[in-house]
């Protein structure tokens, strides 16, 4: 059976486990080549996508406007694309945006656009938000910001250099995530 033929649920829990897997292996590369501000990226993509996919388990009115953000996203990368090239963009791309802002309003563009009918307050629509509802523990907090400190380029960044004591408690949120 395709992936593209199964069933939505069926779809995004194969989606988000491969994916999941596909960083997981990630980072046992980068851990055994002692790349660790690199496994605290990754780890920070895992959770983002964590959150997000248990934010569709509770809300999952909101799974079609999900798949569909992904199209609209995929649409608009290949216009901004054509566009930089200076390109003629094919009539197919410009009329599936169209279709898909005309479904969902100008603000479905947005990163988090999918969750405007939970989410009424546009800037509301974020991760924290997400977590919030969700109830995840604040130690999931704490390494998640922790990790955009690793990733962005802040002085933080620049001059620390994470030691594999402190990667124990990336991989330990790992194995609680998929426990949960």
């Amino acid at each position: 059976r395709k992936v593209k033929d199964m069933p939505q649920d069926l779809f995004l829990n194969h989606e988000f486990l491969t994916y999941s897997f596909d960083l997981i292996d990630g980072i046992d590369a980068l851990l055994l080549a002692g790349k660790n501000n690199s496994v605290i990226s990754i780890y920070r993509t895992f959770y983002e996508n964590y959150i997000v996919f248990f934010f569709l388990q509770i809300h999952p009115e909101l799974k079609t406007a999900f798949i569909e953000h992904k199209d609209l996203l995929h649409c608009s990368f290949i216009k901004e694309e054509y566009s930089v090239k200076n390109l003629e963009i094919d009539e197919s791309v410009k009329t599936r945006i169209d279709e898909l802002e005309k479904k969902y309003g100008t603000a479905f563009k947005d990163n988090y656009g999918w969750t405007a009918s939970v989410i009424e307050e546009r800037t509301k629509r974020n991760l924290k938000t997400m977590f919030e509802e969700l109830n995840l523990s604040d130690v999931f907090a704490y390494y998640y910001k922790l990790a955009c400190n690793f990733t962005h380029a802040t002085s933080f960044s620049l001059l620390c250099r994470p030691k594999i004591d402190n990667i124990y408690g990336y991989i330990y949120a790992i194995v609680e995530i998929f426990i949960r």
